[in-house]
């Protein structure tokens, strides 16, 4: 049940974030920032189009690996599913505050980006310990 709650929420991210970047398509200029330095100030340019591919790769992409994750192990591990959620929430995050940066300048809030990111590095040193953990027990 909360496996299919977490790809249900996987996939309603993706595409809020896609129907996000359709409808404001005609506001971005056709020159975006894509990629942002450690002061969270662009430093990388591509074609909107380009924008748009990335974006819909990046989170159709990492939904279908979730899913498949999730689906083809018979019991979800639950910090995997944690993983990939807070993933899910990190790109929604970025790709959602780069959209937006892009249409009004308004500057990306690093806590938007830290929090999630730090999530799912929690989440990974606790499945790879406990991994470790698990295998030590042997």
């Amino acid at each position: 049940m909360i496996a299919t709650l977490a790809i249900f929420v996987i996939w309603i991210l993706a595409a809020a974030l896609l129907f996000r970047l359709l409808s404001v398509w005609d506001e971005l200029p056709e020159r975006v920032a894509i990629h942002f330095g450690v002061t969270l100030r662009p430093d990388g340019w591509a074609r909107r189009s380009m924008m748009a591919a990335l974006i819909f790769a990046v989170v159709v992409g990492h939904a279908a690996l979730s899913t498949w994750l999730v689906f083809t192990r018979l019991s979800a591990d639950p910090m995997v599913i944690a993983i990939q959620l807070a993933t899910a929430t990190a790109f929604f995050s970025v790709f959602w505050q780069v959209i937006t940066f892009n249409i009004s300048g308004k500057p990306l809030k690093a806590i938007w980006i830290v929090l999630p990111a730090l999530f799912v590095a929690g989440s990974v040193g606790v499945l790879v310990t406990g991994a470790l953990g698990h295998h030590s027990m042997r």
